[in-house]
């Protein structure tokens, strides 16, 4: 992974995890347009505004008080979408809804409209009042309060798509599809490969993890260039997501042909594996799961008592799960020659997966038939996909699980 690519990934996580970081940079570009235009003037042919700069400042003024009106009430709502989605669903799902950067733009088009109105109406303070208002500089605040309006409207009817449990559960089941995805792309060029494999010589040397942590899961190209000139054998084994604490093992190096530079190699790999502060959201398909099914689990309580939530999960995890087969998941391997270079990192299987989004599902809601029979329908459906035998035999298991219920 390259440096821009690195620092890339770094900015787009800092929009979604911090809520000021968008809307400032919306801010501060409003007040460049305003410091850039808001003063400029129009040539002499061209036909310029009959407001003079009173009259502009107080129709800026206005225009900004209507405004902070607007999103005083899109505030509210937010407020009480917050409230309806920690309360129905999870706490989890606030951390999905927090982190959805289309609302974030929304945000950041109202702070770049504030930012410019407020320093333009600043700027026309040191024009003579009778004078022409300035032509471009009044146009870009009226197109940039258009442009907020429709943005506001917009966001609105999005905001309270989370009011609809289909809308919420398909949410998730379309970042999961994405999270895989994201999987594909880090495994282009890779094969298949089991990590039983591969036996840990004894003077294999660990990687270490470098920081206290969530592991990001590497790609396992970059691995086999850090091993490119000593070759030899590196196997990955903590999953993508699960915390380590600095100094713990991630995995380990084998290279009998150059065993004096092994340490060497091990702190190179360390040094270009991530560790997260939070567990990733983007990409992950391990934690949309576990939205769903914490959801499903809240459903089912006694304190919600709406099993026909836990349903249409079970029903999102479906369609899911069916998509997800077609995706190249479990634990891939990248072999080279001229040096023989092995680099294995493990990753979560089809099995894996469909264990995580049914057992508490299954293990709550075992007296409801009708979940019973949601869930021996997405075995019915798994049944025409093609799976690997260690992935068809935790579908097989699972069908032995719910016959035994008999729901009927």
């Amino acid at each position: 992974m390259s440096v821009i690519q690195r620092l890339w990934r770094r900015l787009i996580e800092s929009s979604r995890e911090n809520q000021w970081f968008l809307p400032i940079l919306g801010a501060v570009v409003g007040v460049i347009l305003a410091l850039a235009f808001g003063l400029s003037e129009a040539s002499p042919d061209e036909v310029t505004w009959t407001l003079t700069v009173a009259e502009g400042r107080s129709t800026l003024l206005s225009w900004l008080s209507i405004l902070f009106a607007a999103f005083s009430i899109i505030l509210a709502l937010a407020t009480l979408t917050i409230q309806n989605v920690v309360s129905k669903y999870s706490v989890r799902m606030y951390r999905l809804y927090q982190r959805d950067l289309r609302d974030r733009y929304v945000l950041a088009l109202f702070a770049m409209t504030a930012a410019y109105i407020i320093t333009e109406q600043i700027l026309l303070r040191t024009v003579d009042p009778g004078a022409p208002v300035p032509a471009t500089g009044f146009a870009i605040a009226l197109v940039l309060l258009i442009a907020t309006g429709i943005a506001l409207i917009w966001y609105i009817t999005t905001i309270t798509r989370w009011f609809r449990v289909d809308q919420v559960v398909r949410r998730i089941g379309q970042r999961s599809l994405a999270g895989a995805e994201v999987g594909d792309a880090i495994r282009k060029g890779t094969t298949t490969a089991l990590p039983e494999d591969f036996q840990r010589p004894m003077d294999a040397v660990p990687i270490l993890a470098r920081r206290s942590g969530f592991l990001v899961e590497p790609d396992p190209r970059d691995v086999a260039d850090d091993m490119a000139r000593i070759g030899g054998t590196a196997v990955i084994h903590v999953l993508e997501g699960l915390p380590v604490v600095r100094g713990q093992e991630i995995g380990w190096l084998a290279a009998p042909d150059a065993a004096g530079e092994l340490a060497t190699a091990a702190e190179r790999i360390a040094a270009d594996i991530e560790i997260e502060s939070e567990r990733g959201v983007a990409g992950s398909i391990e934690y949309a799961i576990v939205v769903q099914v914490d959801t499903a689990i809240m459903a089912l309580s006694p304190a919600i008592n709406d099993p026909n939530t836990a349903v249409q999960i079970v029903e999102e995890l479906t369609f899911m799960f069916v998509a997800l087969a077609g995706h190249d998941l479990g634990s891939h391997m990248v072999q080279r020659e001229a040096p023989v270079t092995t680099a294995v990192v493990r990753s979560r299987s089809f099995a894996d997966y469909l264990r995580l989004g049914t057992e508490q599902i299954l293990l709550y809601g075992q007296g409801d038939p009708v979940l019973v029979r949601s869930l021996q329908r997405m075995v019915g459906s798994l049944e025409f996909v093609d799976l690997a035998a260690a992935d068809r035999a935790a579908v097989d298991e699972l069908a032995v699980r719910l016959e035994s219920l008999d729901p009927r």
